[in-house]
Order: C-alpha cells, then structure tokens, then sequence
C-alpha cells in the first residue's frame, strides 16, 4: 500500500497530498532526517506507517519531498 502511495503523489500539489494522505505526521525541512538520511526537497512530509523490523528498520515512512512551490519532486518508503 505504502509503494502504491509513493507511485499516485508525483506531481501534486501540497493541497493535493494533504487531501489525498491527511495532515503528515511530521514536516521536515532540514538537509537530512534523524536517521541521517538525505531530504530533496525543501519540505518533506513525513507519514509515519509503523515498524518494518523485518527490513531492518525501527520506524518506517512515507516521505513526500515537495519543492519551494510546493509540488512533489519525490516520494519514498524509507525508515531508521
């Protein structure tokens, strides 16, 4: 499910996500995450969807990267 969000988002709009996902867990604005992972955009929205141990990850995320104007650039499952 988390893949088949990843895959609909590319190209919406910030409206366009919170209306599709609901507000994100946590909005992210720094260069990388608490995980050291590398953030694209000059927002991420962070979807939290749970533990995923069995792929090595405490956490795991929907990040939704979204440019200045607030358009999706990128969008990943990712955790730490």
């Amino acid at each position: 499910m988390a893949r088949d969000v990843v895959s609909r988002v590319h190209g919406m709009d910030r409206d366009a996500v919170v209306e599709l996902l609901g507000q994100p867990s946590d909005r992210l604005d720094a260069a990388t995450d608490a995980g050291g992972h590398r953030l694209r955009g000059a927002e991420v929205f962070s979807y939290y969807i749970g533990s995923w141990s069995g792929y090595g990850f405490d956490d795991a995320f929907v990040y939704v990267h979204l440019d200045a104007d607030g358009h999706v650039i990128y969008s990943e499952v990712t955790g730490y």
